[in-house]
């Protein structure tokens, strides 16, 4: 899964490279995605800065890291592995964690994680409710199901909960989201 996911950032770096017309670094993308697949490392250097991707060796976790023409460096870390420590929003008791996704930047880190409960979506909201009862919240009955939605901090600070549950599914999804 995780492979995947950093094969899709890899991908979508080539997308934005090819829609803003540099093929070169496009090709160089597509080069760098192959050799990550065989050592979990590779870099692309293009006039604007560079590309870091790295893989740990059980392929849970990636990390990919750009650095602009002035030096400044981005990150964005995806895994299944990823410590939730930082984050101080409540997490549903039992639920498990099915992703995590750490971007850091010059501003500071956004943290946003995944979890799943089969408990009911009921249950959940008034656990995320009582937790947030001072934010923005949005319940959301839909035709295909229903939508959560509470605003903790407004951006740059971004901080949300979102709790999902599809009409046919059995599992309710629970995203947390917090600007640091």
């Amino acid at each position: 899964m995780l492979r995947n996911a950093a094969l899709s950032i890899l991908l979508l770096s080539v997308l934005l490279l090819v829609g803003c017309g540099r093929a070169r670094e496009a090709q160089q993308a597509v080069q760098a995605g192959r050799q990550l697949q065989q050592k979990g490392e590779t870099t692309i250097k293009t006039d604007e800065g560079e590309v870091q991707i790295k893989t740990d060796k059980a392929g849970e976790q990636a990390t990919v890291t750009v650095e602009d023409e002035s030096g400044q460096k981005h990150s964005i870390t995806v895994g299944e592995d990823l410590d939730t420590s930082e984050l101080s929003l409540a997490i549903y008791p039992g639920a498990t964690k099915e992703h995590g996704q750490v971007i850091t930047t010059d501003r500071g880190k956004q943290l946003s994680f995944g979890f799943t409960t089969t408990d009911s979506f009921d249950k959940v909201a008034k656990f995320y409710k009582g937790k947030y009862s001072d934010a923005k919240i949005s319940d959301i009955k839909m035709p295909d199901g229903r939508l959560l939605n509470i605003g903790i901090a407004e951006p740059p600070d971004m901080t949300s909960v979102a709790v999902h549950q599809a009409a046919d599914e059995d599992q309710v999804a629970i995203i947390l989201i917090e600007q640091k």
